[in-house]
């Protein structure tokens, strides 16, 4: 007689769950200590959850624990705290991988105890210009007390150098300082295994934008411009690459978030890498992108051409596999046209034909055509022998043979003729064989105006004789046809009704894009166009 197989479920619950709890580390929150404690328990914790969703019995037995624990799970240590750790635990610090500090922690300085000011103040030794810890002190006593953090800041950027200095084997970092010449470390650290660095400026209002990449770099390339481990460099909010080609040999991935860096800017950090495999600059300005009237502002400082002219001079565009180039300036390009005329085909990406190796791309219409230059045609009249920025052939034009996926985001009406022109290009069998994945992301106002025409079609019994009630014919049967173009030419395509999330923690321009895409029966009866904003 077989013998019968036990039945995990058929244990009592005690058993089972000292069975569970033995899949997770001795370590649990809220009792981490160091990054490792945390990234070991995160694993733990989704290992647990992957064995639980296999049963749903399980589930119902394991579920307290990922509802005591799942809170708590993002480690956000005090400086101090963190320190201590550190200094008084070898081993604990030679495990180390990685080390974060960032301006949102809920907790910035943590637990002063007398014995950390003797343990901090007694390695800091001879070091020339790092604060003391009974400065820290003062400066946490005086601005809790005032509600300012600015200094607390700048205390936890100079304590941060004690941390990362005894952290021997540290591979990633991510660090931030406030503005273009924050000395956000006092001291110059030699991090010879560094392979991730994200660098963030920001001041105690949020993230601002005049951050200087060298600057931050310089604290942590082992000497005076080159760091030999260095592969993945993400920014935010920086603005200025002042020294010329630093030497990132081993450099594959740049992401350039809420940046305005110019092509020189990125011709400098970029330049002594040949290795450059993804490429992401998102200019970021949602501010002035989702503003109902024209903005006087500069925008950003390049625009996506201009970043095309610096990967070319670098040779980085025939290596790089993915690219994103995300430029949303509407409200900047059409209050150029008020300042100094209308903007010019230059401004735009003409082709990526050279771009031998471009697999991925992901782009914002605005890449490739605005509604400003359809001004700039106008003013040269109908005669004119500027190109037609959104004809049929324009993302034939575009993409290059090796292309495997494209996103398009930002997707208005007036482009659907080019996408419809690809697609039907590809099913012909007259190139770009290896695009097998197309993602269109919609424009917010062309989201709404799809919402009211479908409500219509969908319900006869909605008025039309409203007069600010205006839909489009065109509009379903254009959008329909794009989607079914490319599912005939065999392309996997992805065309929600709904907009892609912006690249940004600002709960205002996020409300503000819903807002923009918001369509209802009560909007409908109120006499609200879609069109309107």
């Amino acid at each position: 007689m077989a013998d019968k197989q036990l039945s995990l479920l058929g244990l009592p619950v005690d058993v089972v769950n000292e069975i569970c709890r033995s899949l997770l580390p001795d370590i649990l929150p809220p009792d981490y200590c160091t990054f490792h404690d945390s990234d070991e328990g995160r694993k733990a914790f989704k290992d647990l959850l992957n064995l639980a969703s296999t049963c749903k019995d399980l589930y119902v037995v394991v579920s307290p624990f990922f509802q005591k624990y799942m809170d708590q799970i993002h480690f956000q240590p005090g400086i101090v705290d963190y320190i201590r750790t550190i200094l008084t635990n070898p081993e604990a610090a030679q495990r180390e991988t990685r080390f974060e500090m960032e301006p949102w922690d809920k907790n910035l300085i943590g637990s002063i105890q007398e014995s950390d000011c003797r343990l901090i103040d007694g390695f800091l030794g001879h070091w020339t210009g790092m604060l003391r810890m009974a400065t820290v002190l003062e400066i946490q006593a005086d601005e809790e007390a005032h509600g300012y953090f600015s200094e607390i800041h700048w205390a936890r950027k100079n304590l941060a150098a004690v941390a990362v200095c005894n952290i021997p084997t540290i591979k990633s970092i991510s660090v931030y300082g406030a503005g273009r010449d924050d000395h956000w470390m006092m001291r110059r650290l030699n991090l010879p295994s560094l392979t991730h660095a994200r660098l963030s400026c920001f001041d105690e209002v949020g993230v601002c934008r005049d951050g200087n990449i060298e600057m931050f770099l310089h604290y942590i390339i082992p000497t005076d411009n080159i760091t030999p481990s260095l592969e993945v460099l993400e920014t935010e909010g920086m603005s200025f690459c002042s020294y010329p080609y630093l030497q990132l040999p081993r450099l594959r991935s740049v992401t350039l978030n809420l940046t305005s860096l110019n092509w020189i800017d990125i011709q400098n950090l970029i330049g002594g890498s040949n290795n450059v495999r993804e490429f992401v600059y998102r200019s970021a300005r949602y501010d002035t992108y989702l503003s109902d009237l024209p903005n006087e502002g500069t925008g950003s400082g390049s625009y996506s051409a201009d970043v095309l002219v610096a990967l070319r001079y670098t040779r980085s565009l025939y290596t790089i596999e993915t690219l994103e180039l995300d430029f949303r300036e509407e409200g900047k390009l059409l209050g150029t046209l008020i300042r100094c005329g209308p903007c010019r085909p230059s401004e735009f990406i003409e082709t990526l034909a050279p771009a031998k190796s471009l697999k991925n791309l992901r782009i914002t219409q605005q890449t490739l055509w605005n509604h400003a230059y359809d001004f700039y045609r106008d003013h040269y009249g109908d005669d004119s022998q500027e190109p037609d920025l959104r004809s049929p052939r324009r993302l034939i034009d575009l993409l290059p043979d090796s292309i495997e996926s494209f996103q398009l985001s930002d997707v208005t009406l007036e482009f659907l003729p080019s996408l419809i022109a690809l697609a039907k290009h590809i099913g012909d069998g007259k190139g770009l064989s290896k695009l097998k994945k197309v993602h269109l992301r919609l424009n917010p106002r062309f989201v709404r105006q799809l919402k009211h025409a479908l409500a219509h079609e969908q319900d006869a019994s909605l008025p039309l004789d409203m007069k600010p009630c205006v839909v489009d014919g065109i509009l379903l049967k254009q959008s329909r046809e794009t989607q079914e173009a490319f599912e005939k030419a065999g392309i996997e395509i992805e065309f929600p009704i709904d907009v892609l999330p912006l690249h940004t923690d600002v709960l205002y321009d996020l409300r503000r894009q819903q807002n923009l895409c918001h369509w209802c029966l009560d909007c409908h009866s109120g006499g609200n166009c879609p069109r309107r904003v």
